[in-house]
């Protein structure tokens, strides 16, 4: 595609054209593994010195992919993304532009239906609560942290909950942090990964197609 004919993002009136094409030169580099749920990216540090060699490819697709997403976004959008290394996080930060004049009552239903009562699913709950926030922000409706908190005490077992001590300065993302780390360190975590066994039957998608559609 020439550089004259690309499409650049501008938001949710040009969005479906985007990510249409993106996803096509994503596909034409043959790394679509960027296009998947699982995040390549996940639990490698960009800048460790003892990163293997397998890492180091990943980190270097990762790179090609990413370069790809910010040459075809505008210079305002761009800067949403500043935070993030992750391609795919990229594309999934993204798509809540997709996502357009979504009521407050929606939101609240989606978070309702977020849950797992198994320690396989928590990680991936973890995933949709924190896209989910995002997707909300991106239409203006922000939640307290007590709220948040909330939200996540609802959504995984209470019997792992309840192994996390909270302090005063804790927020959703902190302990979703910490809960990430523990579940880093278990034998059963890279399983859990590799076969994509998730708890909830709806996943979220990198699109959101089946969650975020219009009724």
């Amino acid at each position: 595609m020439s550089k004259e004919n690309k499409c650049i993002l501008k938001g949710p009136c040009n969005y479906i054209i985007w990510f249409h094409e993106i996803k096509l030169e994503i596909m034409e580099t043959g790394l679509i593994q960027f296009l998947g749920e699982q995040d390549p990216m996940d639990g490698i540090e960009v800048f460790n010195a003892t990163n293997t060699e397998e890492q180091k490819e990943i980190i270097k697709q990762n790179a090609k992919i990413g370069k790809l997403i910010l040459n075809s976004v505008c210079d305002e959008i761009k800067a949403e993304l500043t935070d993030i290394d992750s391609a795919q996080l990229m594309l999934k930060r993204l798509s809540r532009h997709k996502v357009k004049g979504k009521n407050m009552a929606y939101w609240i239903n989606e978070l309702d239906s977020i849950k797992t009562n198994k320690e396989e699913g928590i990680y991936d709950v973890i995933k949709r609560l924190e896209a989910t926030f995002e997707y909300m922000e991106g239409e203006k409706y922000f939640l307290k942290e007590d709220d948040k908190m909330k939200y996540l005490h609802n959504a995984i077992p209470k019997s792992y909950i309840r192994r996390f001590t909270y302090e005063e300065k804790d927020t959703f993302e902190t302990i979703a942090k910490k809960i990430k780390s523990d579940l880093n360190k278990t034998s059963l975590y890279e399983g859990w990964k590799s076969k994509e066994k998730y708890d909830q039957d709806d996943p979220m998608e990198i699109d959101m197609v089946g969650k975020f559609k219009n009724n």
